[in-house]
């Protein structure tokens, strides 16, 4: 169960959704903001590139020393 103001939303998102799921759900709360600000932007307007998520930027890379140390492992997509 989710408590409010324990700042655990994120990690609750994505501990319960799929990358895509997350993706698509950052992408609408996105397009939604665009279009109804809730906080004031100081007349900088919105560009193309806000508010886009990919499913790849839900996924940290695996540092290069581990990496090395292992050569099963491989780099997570995207990096």
């Amino acid at each position: 169960m989710e408590l409010a103001f324990e700042n655990h939303r994120w990690f609750d998102l994505t501990r319960t959704m799929t990358p895509a799921e997350l993706a698509a759900f950052m992408n609408a709360h996105g397009a939604e903001e665009k279009a109804h600000p809730t906080v004031a932007s100081g007349g900088v307007a919105f560009n193309n590139l806000d508010y886009v998520y990919e499913a790849t930027e839900y996924i940290l890379p695996i540092p290069a020393p581990q990496i090395l140390i292992n050569d099963k492992l491989i780099q997570n997509d995207g990096y």
